[in-house]
C-alpha cells in the first residue's frame, strides 16, 4: 500500500468511526497517538473466550473455521502488524521491509525470536511458509493470495526475498494476514499434517490441549515482545447456544466474545459488568446464487430476485446500530476503493419490476430452489424473509440450515442453489470482498464460488490487481462494483457492525478491523 493509498484509507476509516460512534472526536488525537496497547493491568489470570463454532484444524493452510483463526492468532505471529485504529502497518516479526520494484518484496527479520519448541526464527522458516502456501499441490485455502508468487528465498539468516511472476496488488497485505502466520519448518517436516492438532508458532501463547468443547493455551514466556503477554492462560469455549454465552457474560464466567447474535445484543447492553463495543464492520451478509447453472445463469432471474427483496423489512428488529441494510452496494463504506456512495441505493424493492423481469425468462411462472443458511440470527432471519418475499413470484424456497463451517465447505464445492451467509474480509482491502466469490476465470485467479462469468468484469479486476498506477486501480475497482450492482451475481443484503463484548474486569486494545485477528497479547485483568 503506497503512502497516498494509506492516507486515503486511514483518514477515511477514522472519519467513518467518528461518525458512526466507534471513536469519539475528543478522543481522536489520543487514539491517533496510541500504539494500540490495552493500557494497564495485572500479570496472570485465565481469559475465557466464547465462540459458536467448533475449532477446526490449527494448520493455517487448511480452512478450520473462524474460531480456528481466533486461536491461530494467538499461537502464530506474522511479519507485520496493523494498528487497530489508524490501520498503519507496523513491525512484527519483520523489523524492516521494502518493495524495491513491482516484482520484489524483501523482509528483514527481528533477531532473537524463538518458536515454542525452542527453535530460532530464520528466513528459511518464512520462505518455507510462503512456498508451502504458494504451491497449488498443497491445496492451501489462502493460495489465492500467493498465486503470482514465483518463489520465496532466504537471502541470509534474517533476510527473506519474495519474487513475483507479475505485479499483484494483494500480496502487500500478506504481512498481517492469517495466511502469513509463520511456521517452524523443522516442526512441520517432522509432524506433517499433524501440526493441525499439535501446532507450534512464535506467537504470544502456546498450545496446551484441546477437545471438542475447548482449546487451552498458556503464556509463552519466551515471547519476543518484552513483558507480553500479560495473561497466564486463554481458554476458548465452544458454546453453540447464545443464551448460554449471554448468561456467561452476565455471571462473569465469559470474559470476551464476538458471538452474540445481533438481535440479542441489546440485552447485553444492560449488563453493568460488560463493555459493548460497536464499530464499522469489514464484512457483509450476502445471498449468493449459483451463476453457473439454470435458472441463476440468467441475469434477469437474478435481477428479479433482487427487486423482490426488501432488506429493510428483513432486518426489522435488529436496529441500524448493529446492522445496516444494503441497497445496491457490495462493499462496506470506508473500505479502500469502495464505490459505496455510488452504488448504495441503486437497487429498489419493486415487485412489479421483478415480475416483468421474470416474465422474460424460461422460469416465468417461478421455480423451486434451496437456500443454505447458518441457523439463527441475521442469516436465518434473512432466509425466512426471502422465502416469504419470493412467494409472489412463484419461487418456492426450501431453507437448509447448516453449521457455519459446512456453509463454507458448500461454497467451495460449488454445489448449491443459493447460500445466505456472512463474509469477513481476510485483510483490509476491497479485493478480499471480490476475489473469492467473483474472481475472474475461476480457479486460475480465485475460487469464484458463484461461478460468475463476465469478461468485462474479469478485465477490470485483472487490471486492478496488476497495474502499478493508483488512479487506474481505483477506476478499475469502481467499474467492478458498478458491474456487480448491475448483474447481481449475488445479492448483498446487509453490512453488520463488528460488536465485541468484553468483561469490565479486563482491559483490551481497540477492536481490529478484521476482528478474527484480535490478538490477546495486550489484554489483561484489571
Amino acid at each position: 500500500m503506497d503512502a497516498l493509498e494509506r492516507e486515503r484509507f486511514t483518514r477515511g476509516y477514522l472519519l467513518k468511526r467518528v461518525a458512526q460512534g466507534g471513536v469519539g472526536i475528543s478522543a481522536l488525537p489520543a487514539v491517533l497517538a496510541a500504539c494500540g496497547g490495552g493500557g494497564g493491568g495485572v500479570r496472570g489470570g485465565t481469559l475465557t473466550v466464547a465462540h459458536v463454532e467448533e475449532v477446526g484444524t490449527l494448520d493455517p493452510k487448511v480452512w478450520g473455521g473462524f474460531a480456528a483463526i481466533y486461536v491461530q492468532s494467538q499461537i502464530y505471529d506474522t511479519l507485520q502488524r496493523q494498528d487497530p485504529t489508524t490501520l498503519e502497518i507496523k513491525p512484527g516479526l519483520a523489523v524492516e521491509w521494502e518493495n524495491p520494484d513491482p516484482l520484489t518484496y524483501r523482509y528483514t527479520l527481528r533477531p532473537g525470536v524463538k518458536f515454542h519448541n525452542g527453535e530460532p526464527l530464520t528466513a528459511d522458516d518464512v520462505a518455507f511458509t510462503f512456498n508451502r502456501i504458494a504451491d497449488p499441490k498443497e491445496g492451501a485455502w489462502e493460495q489465492y493470495m500467493f498465486q503470482r508468487v514465483e518463489k520465496a528465498t532466504a537471502v541470509d539468516e534474517l533476510t527473506v526475498e519474495v519474487k513475483m511472476k507479475e505485479p499483484d496488488h494483494q500480496f502487500q497485505f500478506i504481512g498481517y494476514f492469517e495466511g502469513g502466520n509463520i511456521l517452524n519448518r523443522k516442526h512441520v517436516e517432522e509432524l506433517g499434517e499433524e501440526i493441525g492438532t499439535n501446532p507450534v508458532g512464535c506467537g504470544p501463547f502456546k498450545f496446551v490441549s484441546r477437545d471438542p468443547s475447548q482449546v487451552v493455551l498458556e503464556r509463552f514466556d519466551g515471547y519476543w515482545e518484552e513483558g507480553k503477554p500479560l495473561l497466564g492462560r486463554v481458554e476458548f469455549r465452544n458454546i453453540k447456544d447464545p443464551t448460554t454465552t449471554i448468561s456467561g457474560l452476565r455471571s462473569g464466567d465469559i470474559h470476551l466474545t464476538y458471538d452474540v447474535p445481533k438481535d440479542q445484543a441489546r440485552v447485553v447492553e444492560d449488563f453493568n459488568n460488560v463493555k459493548v463495543e460497536v464499530v464499522p464492520g469489514w464484512e457483509h451478509t450476502v445471498l449468493h446464487m449459483a451463476n453457473g447453472k439454470e435458472p441463476f445463469s440468467d441475469v434477469n432471474v437474478r435481477q428479479a430476485i433482487r427487486h423482490a427483496i426488501d432488506t429493510n423489512a428483513a432486518l426489522a428488529g435488529f436496529g441500524e446500530k448493529y446492522v445496516e441494510p444494503a441497497t445496491g452496494a457490495f462493499v462496506p463504506d470506508g473500505v479502500p476503493f469502495s464505490a459505496y456512495d455510488e452504488t448504495q441505493g441503486q437497487t429498489e424493492t419493486d415487485l412489479e419490476k421483478a415480475r416483468e423481469l421474470l416474465a422474460q425468462t424460461a422460469v416465468a411462472n417461478g421455480f423451486k430452489a434451496t437456500v443454505a443458511v447458518n441457523p439463527g440470527g441475521i442469516y436465518e432471519a434473512f432466509a425466512l424473509s426471502i422465502q416469504k418475499q419470493l412467494q409472489p413470484l412463484g419461487i418456492e424456497i426450501e431453507i437448509k440450515r447448516l453449521p457455519a463451517p459446512d456453509t463454507i465447505a458448500l461454497a467451495y464445492s460449488h454445489d448449491f442453489d443459493m447460500i445466505c451467509m456472512y463474509w469477513i474480509a481476510d485483510y483490509t482491502d476491497i479485493s478480499s470482498f471480490l476475489l473469492q466469490w467473483y474472481g475472474p476465470n475461476g480457479g486460475e485467479f480465485g475460487p469464484n464460488f458463484t461461478e460468475y462469468s463476465n469478461p468485462e468484469y474479469d478485465r477490470f479486476y485483472e487490471t486492478a490487481l496488476t497495474t502499478t498506477d493508483d488512479a487506474e486501480r481505483e477506476d478499475a475497482f469502481r467499474q467492478c462494483q458498478l458491474i456487480l450492482t448491475r448483474d447481481q451475481p449475488s445479492i448483498c443484503l446487509a453490512f453488520p457492525r463488528t460488536v465485541r463484548f468484553t468483561s469490565t474486569k479486563v482491559t483490551a486494545p481497540p477492536v481490529p478491523p478484521v476482528y478474527v485477528y484480535d490478538s490477546y497479547r495486550e489484554i489483561a485483568f484489571t
